[in-house]
């Protein structure tokens, strides 16, 4: 049932977003690393790698983005192709609120992350879109949740069989 997809997304965009940036924290304590070595700054090809690698991991903010957009549409197609019974929304309604109550707890262990963490102390600067659409997670998933039940609910009933 598409209701279920609610709280997949907000688990696996929680648990993505936290992996991204302990491993963009962690890299760039190892590239600081590496730069301070001599012999490593010495090779002109070395630098070049480490600076290439730095700019690839400011990327890595517009990469969940398009797992939330690509999420959201995998959400959409399962509420469409899924037969429904109009007596479900009630069942719809009860999984949406326990994903919007789920995703204001991981909003706030965000923002508690985001603030205190060693690596996260660069979340907002290197994270913008990933911090936005964390801390307003609540609102993203209540609109995911609204829009999944339109298009499962208010679809038309096609009759199967003859004429």
């Amino acid at each position: 049932m598409a209701a279920r997809d609610i709280i997949f997304i907000t688990v696996i965009m929680f648990v993505l977003a936290l992996s991204f940036v302990v491993f963009a924290g962690a890299s760039r304590f190892m590239l600081a690393a590496f730069s301070a070595v001599p012999a490593v700054n010495a090779s002109g090809q070395a630098s070049q790698v480490l600076t290439t690698t730095s700019n690839q991991l400011d990327k890595m903010d517009w990469g969940l983005f398009a797992i939330f957009l690509g999420l959201l549409l995998a959400m959409l197609i399962t509420s469409w192709l899924v037969p429904t019974h109009p007596i479900f929304i009630v069942g719809y309604i009860l999984i949406a609120i326990v994903g919007v109550i789920l995703s204001s707890i991981l909003s706030n262990v965000w923002e508690m992350i985001a603030d205190t963490l060693t690596l996260g102390g660069s979340v907002v600067a290197h994270f913008p879109i990933m911090n936005f659409l964390m801390l307003r997670y609540p609102i993203f998933v209540t609109v995911t949740a609204f829009i999944g039940l339109v298009v499962m609910f208010a679809k038309p009933q096609v009759q199967e069989g003859g004429e």
